[in-house]
């Protein structure tokens, strides 16, 4: 599996657990391993584990190695143009408070069999695999009561992006983390679930699957809330790959996590401009005139972002880096 890449950033010690653990397990299945480090990353080294420190980011050849600000999730975006560069098909990122069960590092194939959601907005993936009304960080509040829709007989689907699902204390919002009950475990003997074209659900970057198609996808905003980088991206994502004929994969949980500590308040605080803008920027993404195919995927990510800056969620200043990117990406 060397094709296969693994992404995580992280400031912890290289003693820390589940760093040692992928280690091992993508040591064992022959998957490269890199980990992007930040200013405040200790000295590192781990068997099984290419680290990148931020003087050795400094060395990379990348546009984007330069322009990146410090002291964010966003210097993900190295690892991603890095694995790429050096022939990755595909690419698995996680976190370091997500701990991987035995399927974690299985086969994938762009190709597999779902059932297909088509035209149906928004729609809470959740539900499918819990009893509990429990939604995914970034959905729509406008629509966490709706009743999901029907699942059709499986079929197969064309899927460069899989997200999946972390069991215990899953991805969630601060609301919910507020009001309800925690851990979750979601029902693994659920089928997958394919949103193609007209059909919504946030994904984030804890377990997620990128076939190389899709990899000018996977750029992580700088200039916005830290708690909507991914979030945001996997609008943009999804509406992108409505115009390239592909689904978004959802699936079992091949994770569970054991959250970094955080200050819930500080979540909800950075998670408002989600709460009351996510809705809409899914009716203006919904919205644009977009071309189809894979070729116009670049051109397809500036309109998308210039949407976002317009509607002031983004700074300005993230249109240099979107260019970089495109210009690192396209040219791995």
């Amino acid at each position: 599996m060397n094709d296969t890449y693994l992404i995580i950033t992280s400031i912890a010690p290289d003693t820390h657990p589940v760093l040692n653990l992928y280690a091992r397990e993508a040591s064992k299945a022959g998957v490269p391993f890199l980990v992007i480090g930040d200013r405040k990353s200790p000295r590192f080294h781990l068997d099984g584990c290419d680290f990148y420190s931020v003087e050795r980011q400094a060395e990379l050849p990348y546009q984007l190695a330069r322009l990146l600000p410090y002291g964010h999730y966003a210097r993900k975006n190295l690892g991603y143009i890095e694995a790429a560069t050096r022939g990755a098909e595909v690419i698995i990122e996680t976190d370091d408070d997500n701990y991987p069960d035995a399927a974690f590092l299985s086969a994938r194939s762009r190709e597999t069999e779902a059932a297909r959601i088509e035209g149906a907005g928004w729609v809470n993936v959740y539900r499918y695999y819990s009893d509990q009304n429990i939604w995914p960080r970034g959905f729509a509040l406008e629509h966490v009561l709706d009743t999901p829709a029907d699942l059709d007989t499986p079929q197969m689907v064309v899927s460069p992006i899989w997200q999946g699902l972390a069991d215990r204390n899953p991805d969630i919002d601060a609301i919910y983390r507020l009001t309800q009950p925690l851990p979750v475990h979601f029902d693994k003997t659920k089928r997958r679930i394919a949103l193609a074209e007209g059909s919504i659900c946030p994904f984030n970057s804890q377990n997620t699957t990128w076939f190389r198609e899709a990899f000018p996808l996977m750029y992580l905003p700088s200039y916005c809330s830290f708690r909507m980088t991914d979030i945001w991206r996997s609008f943009l994502a999804q509406r992108i790959a409505w115009t390239c004929g592909w689904s978004v994969l959802f699936h079992e949980a091949t994770v569970w996590q054991e959250r970094n500590e955080h200050s819930i308040l500080n979540d909800f605080k950075d998670e408002v401009s989600g709460y009351c803008n996510n809705g809409e920027i899914m009716r203006r993404l919904t919205a644009l005139n977009l071309r189809e195919g894979t070729d116009a995927i670049p051109e397809n990510l500036r309109h998308c972002y210039r949407e976002l800056v317009d509607m002031q969620l983004i700074d300005g200043r993230e249109l240099p880096l979107l260019e970089a990117w495109i210009e690192d990406i396209c040219g791995a």
